[in-house]
């Protein structure tokens, strides 16, 4: 009986798609289901188009871009009929190489969209479908622009890893569909197999994968993609729209504001339904998540964010509120090679502050006055500082570093590091390199979220305190 549900639901599914499809593929208004996808991938970087990179299942959002498809090509036929073939039809194309067999096509919308049919009517071409980028960075792309951008594109072949000791009804699935399957043999060890399934090139591949994943038979079920640069914008960002600090080194470092995320700090006493009643009075159907005990994230509209964090830092039982932020070298990494997501940086109204050797108690009192800033925890290694809650930590961060007292100066980050002390010795600065005692580390999975107990896939961010940061990815 659940194989004859599961059956049905899989055949309604694609029929629906095949049906929909060719009226909306790479159309202006785009149903959810082309418009907006939730792909679920079994790799731990899914640029590779290698699904044995083995990593945890994850849901990732994409959008489809209007005005670029990719084609696939059977492998007896020219780059050069395919080019004459889209170029006698759509004169203004811009068509490069992606792989000797695929190719990128960029073009008016409306010119793709008029031509498509004709295109996958073509017998030499095997798969046209649109390209796609992570929708998370649509809205960071049209606020700071950069000149290159990942996106991706899919073939008309689905891998899926099925589950243990379920071969017959596995089989029994894949052969009621009628698509072309190529199985490797049962790992007689795990009991497990892949599975290479090939859908019709007008089909919706994305659709057909998730209705597969759902089934419940399967660890992983993923589109075979590939990757593709393209050139979005011709000039350098211009950095001095950017957010930044100095590093101990002297050298800026950049920020993105994360459009519509923010981070509210409470202090511990603080109940946290007393937080939730103050986000849903300043904001409509926010999304927030409690990522610690006194830790709140929150999603919201870019345009609103702003006044909300105003008026939120207004209220007693917060400690702090503030913009969530991506490292701009990080950012423009996972655009470019359209591997992990970067991690997200938030800090709370503290400032980690390490003076150079020799600075007097007299001068720290008086940067203390110039900025309204309190310390309130002093050690041989770094103090920390905290500041009213409407003060503009990285300003202040700045002033500091561009003072001449400070080796560096910066917010403290509460999430994606925790601060390690080196053990105190001798040596000519008084501090000595000797050995590292953790008190404990970050965890953080591929879309940045913080894991009290780790599992699959998982990236440890951790901070010392002379500057210096490491990330490690590891599988639990």
């Amino acid at each position: 009986m659940l194989m004859k549900q599961i059956l049905l639901t899989l055949k309604v599914a694609m029929a629906t798609t095949l049906l929909a499809l060719p009226l909306c593929l790479m159309g202006q208004d785009l149903p959810s289901f082309t418009g907006l996808e939730d792909v679920y991938f079994y790799s731990t970087s899914f640029s590779s188009g290698n699904i044995y990179n083995q990593g945890p299942v994850e849901k990732v959002m994409l959008s489809a871009v209007p005005d670029e498809f990719i084609i696939m090509k059977k492998t007896d036929v020219t780059q050069q009929k395919i080019e004459n073939a889209v170029i006698s039809l759509i004169p203004t194309a811009q068509i490069s190489w992606v792989k000797s067999d695929i190719c990128a096509v960029i073009a008016d919308e409306q010119a793709l969209e008029a031509n498509r049919n004709e295109l996958l009517a073509m017998d030499d071409i095997v798969s046209l479908r649109p390209a796609y980028i992570r929708t998370v960075y649509k809205d960071l792309i049209n606020l700071y622009p950069v000149k290159q951008v990942a996106l991706y594109g899919f073939t008309d072949e689905i891998i899926v890893k099925q589950m243990y000791d379920n071969h017959d009804e596995v089989d029994a699935l894949l052969a009621s569909l009628g698509f072309q399957v190529e199985s490797a043999p049962i790992d007689p060890y795990g009991g497990t197999r892949w599975h290479q399934i090939f859908v019709p090139k007008e089909s919706d591949i994305i659709a057909i994968a998730n209705s597969l994943y759902e089934t419940g038979f399967f660890y992983a079920s993923s589109p075979r993609q590939c990757l593709v640069v393209r050139d979005t914008y011709a000039e350098p960002v211009d950095l001095s729209e950017l957010d930044y600090i100095y590093d101990s080194g002297g050298e800026k470092t950049y920020y993105y504001k994360l459009p519509g995320h923010f981070m509210i700090t409470k202090d511990r006493e603080t109940d946290k339904a007393q937080i939730e009643a103050i986000i849903n009075r300043y904001l409509t159907d926010p999304y927030y998540e409690w990522v610690a005990d006194d830790r709140c994230q929150v999603e919201t509209d870019e345009s609103l964010i702003d006044e909300a964090i105003a008026r939120i830092r207004s209220k007693e039982a917060v400690n702090s509120a503030n913009r969530s932020y991506l490292m701009q070298s990080d950012y423009e990494s996972t655009l470019l090679n359209g591997t992990d997501y970067p991690s997200t940086f938030n800090f709370n109204q503290e400032i980690i502050l390490m003076f150079k050797d020799g600075v007097l108690e007299s001068v720290k009192d008086s940067l203390s006055n110039a900025f309204n800033i309190s310390s309130i925890n002093d050690n041989m290694i770094y103090t920390s500082w905290t500041a009213p809650k409407t003060a503009d930590i990285f300003k202040i961060c700045n002033s500091l570093s561009e003072s001449g007292y400070v080796k560096y100066a910066e917010p403290n980050w509460i999430s994606g590091f925790k601060i390690i002390f080196w053990s105190s010795g001798s040596g000519t600065n008084g501090i000595e390199k000797t050995e590292v005692s953790k008190t404990s580390e970050f965890y953080y999975d591929l879309l940045g979220r913080r894991m009290d107990s780790p599992a699959g896939f998982t990236i440890v961010v951790t901070r010392y305190s002379d500057g210096t940061v490491r990330t490690e990815k590891r599988l639990y």
